[in-house]
């Protein structure tokens, strides 16, 4: 099994996209551009990755051929035996933070859109991840993340085994503590593979107030089972 390192994920980061995600004051948009100017020059984004294969499904537990074993739900409902899943985490690195929480100290507005655009960069590392899926698996893959759609589908201490395969820690400084977070705070990690259907965590996720909802909330997550 190859463990795959990018050292520089490149990241552009523009105005137009915040705006039209967010609703800001007309006479923010230049402070908001420089804003953006300023994290564009700190984004260090890396990430480590592999493609590793299903071996089996048993009950809510997804068995690798390399003997590491995911427990969770969604995951045992959306993938298939001997199905090929990319793993991955990625970062935007630790300079982000370190603005952000120097930001966090002065005016409201750089207080709010300092982690909104971090939180962006880090999405566009992502991305860049899964367009690396696609071409490999060849049609449009799923994001399944520990701890995201409620964390009940697929609980965040689930980041245990990505770390245990992947080593972020060694291979690009991304950090994993006691409560499953991440360090640096602005990285992501996670599954990309093609789904058996449809699935997307924040239709099954309650939160009201979030970032990156990217569809409404529909209700709590009912088991399509397909037996093995």
């Amino acid at each position: 099994m190859a463990i795959n390192i990018i050292e520089d994920i490149p990241i552009e980061l523009n105005v137009e996209e915040l705006l039209e995600k967010y609703t800001i004051e007309p006479s923010k948009n230049n402070e908001l551009d420089t804003l953006i100017k300023k994290y564009q020059k700190l984004i260090e984004a890396k990430a480590v990755y592999s493609f590793v294969k299903v071996k089996n499904i048993i009950n809510d537990e997804v068995h690798l051929y390399r003997g590491d074993v995911f427990r969770g739900i969604i995951l045992a409902d959306m993938l298939e035996p001997q199905q090929l899943i990319l793993l991955f985490v990625a970062t935007a690195g630790p300079k982000v933070d370190a603005q952000i929480a120097e930001d966090a100290k002065n005016d409201a507005f750089q207080r709010v859109y300092s982690a909104k655009i971090g939180n962006a960069a880090v999405g566009k590392a992502s991305l860049h991840l899964k367009h690396l899926a696609e071409k490999k698996l060849g049609k449009d893959v799923t994001h399944f993340g520990p701890g995201r759609g409620g964390g009940k589908l697929f609980g965040i201490e689930q980041q245990k085994v990505v770390f245990h395969i992947l080593n972020p820690a060694r291979n690009i400084g991304v950090k994993l503590m006691p409560n499953y977070l991440m360090i640096p705070i602005r990285s992501i990690s996670g599954i990309y593979a093609v789904s058996r259907l449809p699935y997307n965590a924040c239709q099954h996720c309650p939160r009201e107030i979030c970032d990156g909802r990217t569809t409404p909330y529909i209700g709590e997550y009912h088991s399509n089972r397909r037996p093995y």
